[in-house]
């Protein structure tokens, strides 16, 4: 199963379980409704009122299993069917097939521009003596003029730079070293709706062979959000703010990675529409990119 048909399964598992929450207060109350109703009945008083709360009662119940229903019929075909989006959202291509050779020539030639601080953040190289890590957690503290300490995740070389700028609503941090960290600095290339591209990050630090967190998604949305980003299908974890997206196709730097949003579901508000398309979208969890044309002129 591909981790972005693992993301959905997730979802709907999550949604079938606040659902069944709602669903189980809503038969209680069905109940309470019921016995008054009766009551009323016994004590010969007038039960329009009460027939009208049972009504109200029973039809929200009703409509919560209704939307129950429809997830469990997803959840059966995440499970058991194979989506015609796996294969086009799969993170690696097999390995021996023309794509993959082709990924993995990238990911050898796009390393040389990760780098990382002593935390094991990511730092992505985006000219020889320039570099972009996050803005967010254990960098949020950092202010122009100060200095820090990256290492080349290849060779494991220690530089000093200082921070030239900052930019927490759009969560970057602008490096800058007194030596070239790097021979020949990347190519930067627009992002571009539904191109793919390759994702470096350090989220893998339990794999004994490499630290590396390699992925490719999607670009879903080219056009920058409030905060500046674009929006990619990759997703992220911990550990992968401040890796660079190179495209699957020319190599070229397109962006920088600063984090991914989660798909939400509200039982009490979204309709079951509003949930498939939350649970059924290829996108539900979408990664947070820079575009590396950000810094032509910082």
């Amino acid at each position: 199963m591909s981790s972005s048909k693992k993301q959905q399964l997730a979802i709907c598992k999550a949604a079938l379980e606040a659902l069944q929450t709602k669903i189980d207060e809503a038969e209680q109350e069905r109940k309470t409704a019921k016995t008054q109703l009766e009551k009323a009945i016994q004590e010969g008083k007038a039960v329009s009122s009460y027939e009208k709360l049972l009504d109200s009662a029973t039809a929200f119940l009703t409509g919560l299993q209704s939307k129950e229903k429809e997830l469990l019929k997803r959840e059966s075909q995440l499970t058991r069917s194979p989506s015609t989006s796996d294969d086009e959202m799969q993170e690696i291509p097999p390995k021996g097939s023309p794509k993959r050779r082709k990924v993995d020539d990238l990911i050898e030639k796009s390393k040389r521009y990760l780098f990382r601080t002593e935390r094991w953040g990511c730092v992505t190289v985006i000219k020889k003596r320039r570099a972009v890590t996050f803005a967010h957690t254990e960098h949020s503290s950092l202010q122009p003029g100060m200095s820090m300490k990256i290492y080349s995740t290849e060779g494991n070389v220690e530089y000093d730079v200082k921070v030239v700028k900052t930019n927490a609503e759009s969560d970057w941090v602008l490096l800058e070293s007194d030596v070239d960290l790097c021979e020949k600095e990347p190519i930067w290339e627009p992002v571009v709706d539904g191109h793919r591209y390759v994702q470096l990050g350090l989220s893998a630090l339990h794999q004994q062979e490499s630290p590396f967190a390699i992925s490719t998604g999607v670009i879903s949305s080219q056009r920058p959000n409030m905060f500046g980003h674009t929006l990619g299908s990759s997703g992220a974890n911990p550990g992968d703010s401040g890796g660079g997206c190179f495209d699957q196709s020319s190599g070229c730097l397109v962006g920088i990675n600063v984090g991914c949003e989660n798909a939400s579901f509200n039982p009490d508000m979204d309709t079951v529409t509003q949930t498939y398309h939350k649970i059924s979208t290829r996108f539900a969890t979408r990664a947070h990119i820079i575009p590396i044309n950000s810094f032509q002129f910082v």
